[in-house]
């Protein structure tokens, strides 16, 4: 039986990465009630200062349907 043991030199840094995420909570009351509440985030990753990619993720609906949804919400509640 023999063990082979592989490994890489790093022989240089090539540049700097960095990944930020931003999210967005929003939440929808009416008649002072809380008729939805959901979440949205941004990943922006950029790569020697230059942005390289950008994700967006979470609730995909628009800001209209969001409202629209959470009044539903509430009126439903109140019956």
């Amino acid at each position: 039986m023999g063990i082979t043991i592989l490994g890489v030199t790093v022989d240089s840094i090539i540049g700097a990465m960095d990944a930020t995420r931003y999210l967005t909570q929003v939440e929808v009351y009416s008649q002072g009630m809380l008729g939805l509440a959901s979440e949205r985030y941004i990943v922006k990753a950029t790569f020697n200062g230059k942005t390289a990619q950008v994700n967006d993720g979470g609730d995909e609906r628009t800001y209209d349907e969001l409202i629209d949804i959470g009044v539903y919400n509430v009126v439903l509640q109140k019956l």
